[in-house]
């Protein structure tokens, strides 16, 4: 069999080093060794620079492993370096997007060593949220529990579901992710239950963790709003998605703790889990300018036949660190505004605004 060394990378903000340690050459990395198959990954932080400042970019996985083909190879390091990304996911409740392959190296012991390079040139954008540090000792108990696990597989695409949910963009369909995560895990739970109760039901292991291990007090509400959302017995309605919205956070923790009771974290890390802030950059930040149209032509139809609109021509983003390792972006915007004939725009304000759980402290605009 041939070596491959294989190397990806993913969007998101958890990173290894902070942003003071990620301006000084080499980067920190950790390596995860799988002892019972020979194969060593290796995780750290991807940057880019701008303005002579490191950005961080997200996560750099590279992985090493025998195979026959490459394609062997590929789909091996993939499916490592996603359940890494599971873990990473768990251990900051950070979003972290698919892993997008970068290059590979192939030794077969008969010639040079082959590297093939995937270069995406029109896809590369900085995160500028706050980053979510990974917690090592936390990171390392994680990975060494899901490793001797016996139900690797379950876990996983339950994890799978926790990162899929923390990145939807509304309270329903992370609702719906939460639980599918739960049912996914909701037998191994039974299982484990059936130690301490006799012929517990299907939902008792759900229903234990989250009203006996975590203090919540309406499973049975939980499980009617899911019967409810996905057999369609309940009409969409705004009470009934404000409903589903208050069971987000309970259904995560139940998930969170749930994977923990699984694979045997001990209490202070599942503790440490359950208090952090979900992170999570969906889109970058973006300009909001408000001020007032004179002349606007009353009619509807006449209206939209050219509906005004203020759009960017140039842009200039600047960046900066201070002596705390906090970035600083500065943008000056210059505008342009279309609109029919005659009608004049007064410019009032211009604000720069962020995604909430992006953990972005401040940021300037000027036009």
């Amino acid at each position: 069999m041939n070596r491959f060394i294989i190397q990806y990378h993913s969007i998101t903000l958890a990173s290894i080093a902070n942003r003071a340690e990620q301006q000084v050459f080499p980067l920190p990395t950790w390596r995860l060794d799988f002892s019972n198959n020979n194969i060593v990954q290796v995780v750290g932080d991807a940057v880019e620079q701008k303005d002579n400042i490191n950005l961080h970019s997200g996560l750099r996985i590279i992985v090493q492993c025998h195979a026959l083909t490459s394609e062997k190879a590929e789909t091996v390091a993939k499916n490592l370096t996603e359940h890494l990304l599971n873990m990473v996911t768990l251990s900051t409740l950070a979003f972290s997007n698919p892993a997008q392959l970068v290059s590979i190296i192939e030794f077969t012991g008969k010639q040079l060593p082959l590297m093939r390079n995937f270069i995406y040139p029109f896809d590369g954008q900085e995160l500028l949220g706050s980053l979510a540090p990974i917690n090592e000792s936390e990171f390392r108990e994680i990975f060494d529990a899901f490793n001797r696990c016996a139900d690797q597989q379950r876990i996983a695409r339950a994890l799978s579901w926790l990162r899929k949910g923390i990145n939807e963009e509304n309270f329903v369909d992370e609702f719906t992710a939460n639980w599918i995560g739960l049912e996914v895990i909701a037998g191994v739970l039974r299982r484990m239950l059936k130690m301490r109760v006799q012929d517990p039901g299907p939902w008792d292991g759900l229903e234990d963790v989250y009203e006996r291990e975590l203090g919540f007090s309406n499973f049975n509400d939980v499980k009617g709003a899911r019967d409810s959302l996905l057999h369609g017995f309940k009409e969409l309605s705004d009470s009934f998605i404000k409903e589903i919205a208050s069971y987000v956070v309970p259904t995560r923790q139940t998930l969170i703790a749930s994977v923990a009771r699984i694979i045997g974290l001990s209490k202070p890390t599942r503790d440490a889990l359950l208090s952090k802030q979900v992170r999570r950059l969906r889109r970058k930040p973006w300009i909001v300018v408000e001020g007032e149209l004179q002349n606007l032509p009353a009619d509807f139809d006449e209206l939209i036949k050219n509906y005004p609109s203020v759009r960017p021509t140039s842009v200039t983003t600047g960046f900066s660190l201070s002596d705390e390792g906090t970035l600083n972006l500065n943008t000056k915007v210059t505008k342009t505004f279309l609109a029919p004939a005659g009608v004049t725009w007064h410019p009032k304000s211009s604000e720069q605004w962020g995604d909430e759980d992006a953990g972005i402290i401040k940021a300037s605009v000027g036009t």
